[in-house]
């Protein structure tokens, strides 16, 4: 008599997992969905070695999550920084996926059922990007949308079998190089109706 055997079970985590990682490294380009923002301000503080006092505005990060196509259990999260240097290359920036959570070192779960978190560096020595992310999330906010758009041109994508390879070793993934990113601003009267907006 033969024994059938067991069909392998579907590895749900595993499958979120690697499309997850694919969302960020199988595509030449990546769509975030920014909720926010925040930065550091300060007045009359002494900066630099030389101790002039002068106004400080620095530390510009965006946050939210990667673009979902349809309802996620879990979502994959990221943050924009807006360092002031500037790239050797002709790039904007980089970006990479990692994992969030500590029981990486101790093993303690699989990396398919790891938080996983997007880092997004985009330099911008005379903050002109930063301010062109703020003035459309501002007007998002006065338009009572809940997220922006941002989509991040990259080089060409690794495929997502190489970067799922390299979360399984190290927790995380080597750096993709942006070369552009897009943003849509508009703004709306929250209390127009809807008749008179633009369908």
């Amino acid at each position: 008599m033969f024994k059938r055997e067991k069909k392998p079970q579907f590895d749900e985590a595993a499958a979120a997992f690697e499309s997850d990682v694919a969302r960020c490294y199988g595509y030449d380009a990546i769509t975030l969905a920014l909720t926010g923002s925040r930065y550091f301000q300060g007045f009359n503080i002494e900066d630099g070695l030389d101790r002039t006092r002068s106004d400080v505005s620095c530390f510009f990060e965006a946050y939210g999550v990667v673009h979902e196509d349809g309802q996620r259990e879990r979502h994959l999260t990221c943050n924009v920084s807006f360092p002031p240097g500037t790239r050797d290359d002709s790039s904007l920036g980089w970006l990479y996926l990692y994992r969030l959570d500590s029981e990486y070192k101790d093993r303690q779960k699989r990396i398919e059922e790891a938080t996983l978190h997007l880092s997004v560096v985009i330099n911008d020595p005379v903050q002109r990007y930063q301010a062109a992310v703020w003035q459309c999330l501002r007007d998002a906010a006065l338009s009572d949308v809940s997220f922006i758009h941002l989509e991040l041109g990259c080089d060409t994508a690794p495929g997502g079998e190489l970067a799922v390879s390299e979360l399984r070793a190290k927790g995380s993934t080597s750096s993709r190089s942006i070369i552009q990113f897009k943003l849509w601003p508009f703004i709306e009267l929250p209390k127009s109706p809807v008749w008179a907006r633009r369908s």
